[in-house]
């Protein structure tokens, strides 16, 4: 095949199964069936395919050339192994999704256990179903770790590299010092964060050598600021905060909402782009709380990027590449949660409240950085099969680790201060380092803030010349830019972590 015919039958490919997924995630279907649309295209994803991208990519000259074409070897290896590993994946999805568990005489699905668990105001309750998902998790893991296995051998034997080397290649990251610097970023939270964590737990009355993942879960719930962000305001807050800055989700038609109850309908809000910028699916199912708020926020800071994105931009750019970049608008989106001036204009909280609410939002942040700190640590460690245990300074030692899920036990409770179990070690692992996009996300998000902040005021939000700034980074999609060409776009000489601990370390010192 041509280069040209690969790319077109990829754009089918990709539709194809968006909407079989996105069916299914919103459920109008009780199972998914990609099995039957890789088939259908296993033509296209081919090790001969394979390596007439990796020719094309050693013999690019210009730099857009050999990024396009970085961006559709990648995609390649991804989809063939995806077509290898196809009746696995679809056993897997079609198991979560029929999966229940019996709380209280009463089936509940699988996928609702987390939802139930973080509403749960009785701790032994909530330990009760934490371990009536381990059955169902057993099973989910089972075919995780074939799959997992299964995805090495191919990897190496298309591209010659192993898991880590892989990624490393197509996404121009230095894992191991990646995890270096995160290491030094747990040390260097580790006192504020197990401060606030101490009186978050004496307020629970739960002792802190006995406090355990599920405890936390329900302190992120936050239910005591439920009432300032009731369900059925929801939808008209996000209105709201995107006609501040010029852009009415009424009216762009490229966006659709589905806010739709389905019993099936996976219960996290999500973003999915079928063909950008034309059909974008912003997706919600609605049930009130801080969480949801942020967590729609998000989402349509990727809708409103990739709906903004320029269509004459290159496929590969506007489909493919790191999540990074997207993710940096998402979060921008979810942390006008974190903004006193967007709570005085959205959400009116008394004064009181409010300082409370920031003060928990600041140590929810925090929790979920020092979390996927640890998660880049563990990945690193267990896509290398590196046991080796790791001292105070998170520097490793001699003696090792019995298992994968050990380390992933020891790794997650020190990273977030309670008791972790290693019934997770491979359900809570995101293929290709996604976790790593999102920390340089987290990143990205706070110099783009900055500068909103300077160019238009406190209230970046209500002026639409913001929107207009937005809209001047978003039209490159994915990976028309990279972050940091992004960053210097906008005043910056790279994307630079520095930032970030700043913000943190002055939050806590505020709140």
């Amino acid at each position: 095949m041509q280069r040209q015919q690969i790319l077109d039958e990829i754009k089918r490919f990709e539709v194809e199964m968006g909407r079989e997924g996105l069916a299914h995630s919103v459920g109008l279907k009780d199972t998914i069936n990609t099995s039957a649309i890789f088939s259908k295209y296993e033509h296209v994803f081919t090790p001969m395919n394979v390596k007439l991208l990796k020719a094309l990519l050693n013999a690019s000259t210009l730099e857009s050339t050999r990024r396009k074409n970085l961006l559709l070897y990648d995609y390649l290896v991804s989809c063939h192994i995806g077509n290898q590993l196809k009746e696995l994946s679809d056993k897997a999805n079609n198991y979560e999704t029929s999966a229940t568990i019996k709380v209280g005489g009463k089936s509940v699905p699988y996928r609702q256990a987390a939802v139930l668990v973080m509403n749960q105001p009785d701790r032994k309750k909530r330990q009760q179903i934490t371990e009536l998902v381990k059955k169902p998790k057993a099973t989910l893991t089972k075919l995780n770790e074939e799959a997992l296995e299964q995805e090495y051998a191919l990897l190496k034997q298309l591209t010659g590299k192993d898991y880590v080397g892989y990624y490393e290649f197509v996404k121009g990251m230095k894992y191991d010092r990646f995890a270096d610097d995160l290491r030094k970023f747990l040390i260097d939270t580790q006192g504020i964060y197990t401060g606030r964590l101490n009186e978050i737990l004496a307020e629970m009355k739960i002792p802190i050598d006995d406090a355990r993942k599920h405890d936390l879960g329900y302190y992120n719930r936050a239910h005591k600021f439920d009432r300032y962000f009731p369900k059925n305001k929801l939808l008209l807050t996000l209105k709201k905060t995107l006609a501040g800055m010029g852009f009415n989700l009424d009216r762009q038609k490229n966006i659709h909402v589905d806010a739709s109850e389905r019993p099936n309908k996976v219960p996290r809000a999500f973003c999915s782009t079928l063909i950008v910028p034309q059909e974008i699916h912003l997706v919600l199912k609605p049930h009130g709380g801080q969480e949801d708020y942020q967590t729609i926020l998000h989402e349509a800071g990727h809708s409103e990027h990739f709906a903004n994105t320029r269509d004459d931009m290159d496929y590969e750019f506007k489909h493919m590449g790191a999540h990074s970049v997207s993710e940096s608008y998402a979060f921008l989106f979810e942390y006008l949660l974190l903004d006193p001036n967007w709570l005085q204009t959205y959400i009116n909280m008394p004064a009181k409240a409010e300082r409370e609410f920031l003060q928990f939002l600041w140590t929810n942040k925090l929790f979920f950085l020092r979390r996927y700190a640890g998660k880049i640590v563990y990945e690193v460690k267990l896509h290398r099969n590196d046991l080796r245990k790791l001292d105070e300074d998170w520097k490793p030692m001699r003696e090792k680790y019995a298992s994968a899920a050990d380390m992933y036990a020891d790794i997650f409770s020190r990273a977030i201060c309670v008791k972790c179990e290693g019934v997770d070690y491979l359900i809570d692992v995101d293929s290709g380092f996604y976790s790593a996009d999102y920390l340089k996300a987290w990143m990205f998000e706070v110099q783009i803030r900055k500068v909103l902040k300077e160019r238009f005021g406190p209230t970046w939000f209500t002026n639409k010349k913001a929107g207009a700034f937005l809209k001047d980074l978003w039209q490159f999609g994915s990976s028309g830019m990279t972050q940091d060409e992004l960053a210097q776009r906008i005043g910056y000489d790279k994307v630079d972590k520095r930032y970030l601990i700043e913000e943190l370390l002055e939050a806590f010192e505020a709140h």
